[in-house]
């Protein structure tokens, strides 16, 4: 295993910084190495939460980012910055592509799953895997104002509030106004009925998470065609002491993958599971 810190230049000419993880390895008789992005959640960064065990666990090359403005990305972060983050997903996606990696699938949490889900949704050729954890269907169902009443009182007293990011080693703070609070809340996420049925989706969920409740995940469920729902019953939105966990149900969600492929030689998900909406209890959920 071979670690390197990149950084990668977007449109906007600001470096997007990640960790790349070379596990070449497991790809000696693939006509390309593979490569999995990973994504974090807002107020996160690539070192956040499980993703660094994640991208020691997988099999597969990995890269996992900092959305431009968190952690060591230059730019500017924003509370609604969905589109921007799914910009810098392309933007990683094509700088490996042209250097011969085929982009194998995307895992996201929190925010970082609709960029993840919203890049499967518009990129040219279909993604083979798409790993949602812990994403936000129903934006506008007041849960923001529920888990952070600071927001609606600063909001109400002097139209903003201060949204506290990490951004190259040192703490932040930001002024969110009312009308990034509108843009994030009436983001629309039915584009995930565009997901092609070739790309499989993967969603997984706590059910105690308390902010972002689990029936988002169900709504994932209700509207993507190729998609398998876990839900894990004693963790939270941050998976905190379920790392081992969610890392482990994501891995053997490739696992499974990996042995259709060895049986039909196709890469993409709908071998498994016939495109059909599929749920995964893990032990505990009746």
């Amino acid at each position: 295993m071979e670690v390197e810190k990149i950084v990668i230049k977007n449109n906007h000419g600001e470096g997007i910084a990640g960790i790349l993880t070379r596990k070449t390895q497991h790809d000696t008789t693939w006509h390309k190495p593979r490569l999995i992005i990973i994504a974090h959640g807002v107020l996160g960064h690539k070192d956040y939460l499980f993703q660094r065990l994640m991208s020691e666990k997988l099999p597969y090359t990995t890269f996992r980012l900092d959305f431009r403005g968190n952690g060591e990305s230059e730019g500017v972060a924003g509370y609604a910055n969905i589109e921007e983050d799914a910009d810098d997903i392309a933007t990683v996606a094509s700088h490996f592509e042209q250097l011969g990696y085929e982009l194998f699938g995307t895992i996201g949490h929190s925010r970082g799953s609709l960029a993840c889900l919203q890049y499967a949704a518009k990129c040219t050729k279909p993604l083979p895997h798409c790993v949602n954890i812990s994403g936000r269907y129903k934006m506008n169902d007041n849960q923001i104002h529920r888990n952070r009443p600071e927001i609606g009182e600063g909001l109400r007293r002097q139209g903003y509030f201060n949204w506290t990011v990490r951004q190259r080693d040192k703490i932040t703070t930001i002024k969110v106004t009312e009308k990034e609070v509108n843009k994030f809340i009436n983001w629309d996420n039915s584009f995930v009925t565009q997901i092609p049925k070739l790309t499989s989706v993967l969603t997984c969920h706590g059910l105690k998470d308390e902010i972002v409740p689990h029936y988002n995940a169900i709504m994932f469920s209700d509207q993507i065609q190729n998609h398998t729902l876990t839900l894990i019953p004693d963790a939270d939105h941050n998976y905190r002491g379920q790392f081992e966990e969610i890392v482990g149900v994501v891995t053997n969600y490739f696992e499974k993958h990996e042995d259709v492929i060895k049986q039909t030689g196709c890469i993409y998900g709908t071998n498994i599971y016939s495109g059909c909406s599929k749920t995964t209890r893990r032990p505990g959920i009746l």
